[in-house]
């Protein structure tokens, strides 16, 4: 009975939940109107919500590159994410995953792009979170590239040469755009930034004066305008820099440190390099010595003629003292033989001022060469090396002191069978040493001059270098070349060494001080109609006795000679031959600043109205270690004709 019970009881428990169940559905749908009955529920219970949306672009949709795109998204549920396109990579340039609704968002642009809203919600009917599936929200920002501001910055002065007493001026002017407004005019002094001068304005706003005012030194300014930009970008420029204007104090034509020397060094050489893109004329300074010849230097640096400083360059193939530095037509350098402190060299390199690369020649030389000449031959390209110490390693005991190489720059290939130097057939008809070379005669001739070779008995020499077969014509046989107007006394005028040679401005050379005989008289070759039809005279003698020292044509015509070696010391006096070199006449001016021989003379291109020479350099003969020589330039006024 009990367990009947029990039995009875167990089966309705089981079908409890059964019927509950039922019992449920039939009240949902009830609830729900399932089935069609019922009283309908509440309204609107079945719509799922979606959000609405918008992006909105402010103000215009065309931006200035630099300047912020303003995008405003708005949505009534859910969170919003914004992300930007590149219209032609495709690429996405910005995103953000949460923006918050009606806020302004600052999107940097710098090309068009396509910008997207999407806003994530929660659908009420899945429950799930989903993305508002309708076309896409989006708004295209086209941005367009500013053009920078044009600011002109000139700045010119009332004297550019002065006495240490004198007064100047210096008055910038300023051309500037609509959308500028000046906030600072500074004057730069020898560059120094941290120290600027203001400057006052005029009733003119646009023009600004400093001075006048005295100076007791060489200085160079420049003007540093500050300027804000008022168009609402901020990729433009706020400073401009005007030229350059150097106030020369001198007390006439004379000297003043450019500003960094370069390293110490004496038998080196320098070269004024072909003006680059950026219209500045380098000058080259290679190798050398510092130990009159114990150890050479393989070092090399360039110098600036518009910033006045030094540049180290990467270092030679080979260290070398004694060399020879030549400019080929296509501007190149190449630099022959020389010394390495052991001994006479073969080797060659070229100095490529693209690149500033040294690259050694595809084979040497031929024959050794030490303190001898390299002349182009601007006719052909090739450079013609002849003189100072000549020897074949080869064949030590073979005389090779009249021997003279051709370089071939087209041959200076790795394919090349002979390579490109060549021994010529042409020969020096004796050994010539402390000798110059110059080329006259619209290029048709080339005339040595001088020996200091003992016992020397030749000390004039011509090569026609435009006939197929070259002649030599020497001391004995000159052919027309008329000394008559040496008197007589040809042997004690020719004879000297360590002198300078320089064409003048109308096609003469002018040989000038030397060691020898009578080293204050200036002789004079006239090329004639032929090669060596010309004549040898006499010129009035220099103030001084001088050797080891430069003559340089600067830019009136006049020959500027500077320093040198008296017999017992270095000078630091100068004197200028004007122009009619017939006449003689010399004038001094101011002294180096420091006396030198055997240093280097550069005439610079012209800047603001100066001729201006570039003096490095130099040895002190009576010691074997040279001083650190400063470097100096020397200017002066080509208004005033240098006077």
């Amino acid at each position: 009975m009990t367990y009947e019970i029990f039995s009875s009881f167990k089966s309705h428990i089981i079908r409890w939940p059964r019927h509950l169940l039922m019992v449920g559905g039939l009240c949902l749908l009830v609830a729900c109107g399932g089935g069609g009955g019922g009283s309908g529920g509440v309204a609107g219970s079945t719509t799922v919500q979606k959000p609405v949306a918008s992006l909105a672009l402010a103000a215009t949709p065309v931006y200035p590159n630099g300047k912020p795109a303003v995008l405003t998204p708005t949505y009534d549920i859910g969170s919003g994410q914004l992300a930007c396109t590149d219209k032609s990579t495709g690429t996405v340039v910005y995103s953000a995953a949460y923006v918050a609704s009606a806020v302004p968002v600052s999107v940097p642009l710098t090309a068009d792009a396509t910008c997207a809203l999407v806003v994530s919600y929660k659908n009420t009917q899945t429950v799930r979170d989903e993305q508002l599936k309708t076309d896409p929200i989006t708004q295209t920002v086209t941005v367009t590239p500013v053009v920078p501001l044009t600011t002109t910055v000139t700045l010119s002065s009332t004297s550019s040469i002065i006495q240490p007493t004198e007064s100047f001026s210096l008055t910038a002017t300023i051309a500037k755009d609509a959308s500028q407004s000046i906030t600072k005019v500074s004057l730069i002094a020898n560059g120094d930034t941290a120290a600027p001068i203001a400057m006052n304005a005029t009733a003119n706003p646009l023009v600004f004066t400093y001075g006048p005012t005295t100076l007791s030194s060489s200085t160079e300014y420049k003007v540093l305008l500050d300027y804000a930009d008022t168009r609402p970008v901020t990729d433009v420029p706020v400073q401009a820099y005007s030229n350059s204007v150097p106030i020369t104090v001198t007390t006439g034509p004379g000297f003043i440190a450019p500003g960094v020397d370069m390293a110490t060094r004496t038998n080196f050489t320098a070269t004024l390099l072909a003006a680059d893109s950026n219209n500045v004329s380098y000058v080259l300074v290679t190798g050398g010595t510092v130990d009159n010849g114990a150890t050479a230097l393989k070092t090399a640096e360039l110098y600036n003629p518009q910033t006045k400083k030094w540049i180290t360059l990467a270092t030679m193939t080979t260290a070398r003292y004694g060399h020879v530095a030549t400019v080929l037509n296509d501007g190149k350098v190449l630099i022959t033989g020389g010394n390495d402190g052991k001994g006479a060299l073969a080797t060659a390199e070229v100095y490529d001022p693209g690149s500033r690369t040294w690259t050694a020649t595809s084979k040497p030389m031929n024959l050794t060469h030490i303190n001898h000449t390299a002349t182009l031959l601007k006719g052909n390209g090739q450079v013609l090396i002849a003189g100072g110490d000549v020897s074949d390693k080869k064949a030590p005991n073979t005389d090779h002191s009249t021997d003279i190489e051709i370089y071939t720059p087209s041959e200076d290939r790795s394919t090349s069978t002979n390579g490109p130097f060549a021994v010529s057939t042409l020969k020096l008809e004796e050994a010539m040493k402390g000798h110059t070379a110059t080329l006259v005669n619209n290029n048709k001739e080339l005339l040595f001059f001088g020996n200091s070779i003992p016992n020397a008995t030749k000390f004039l020499s011509v090569i026609d270098v435009t006939a197929a077969t070259a002649a030599t014509l020497t001391n004995s046989a000159r052919g027309t070349i008329d000394i008559s107007a040496l008197a007589g006394i040809e042997t004690n005028y020719l004879k000297r060494w360590n002198h300078a040679a320089t064409l003048d401005a109308n096609g003469n050379v002018l040989i000038s001080g030397g060691f020898g005989l009578s080293p204050t008289m200036m002789l004079k070759y006239t090329p004639g109609s032929a090669v060596a039809a010309g004549t040898l005279s006499k010129v009035k003698n220099m103030t001084i006795n001088r050797a080891a020292h430069t003559a340089t044509l600067i830019n009136t015509g006049a020959i500027l000679f500077i320093g040198g070696n008296s017999g017992s010391a270095k000078l630091s006096k100068i004197e200028l031959l004007d122009t009619d070199t017939s006449a003689g006449v010399f004038t001094t001016g101011k002294d180096l600043n420091s006396p030198r021989s055997s240093h280097i003379s550069v005439l610079l291109p012209s800047t603001f109205g100066l001729s201006t020479v570039l003096v490095m350099g130099g040895a002190d003969l009576a010691s074997p270690v040279p001083a650190k020589m400063s470097t100096e330039i020397w200017s002066c006024d080509l208004s005033s004709n240098c006077q």
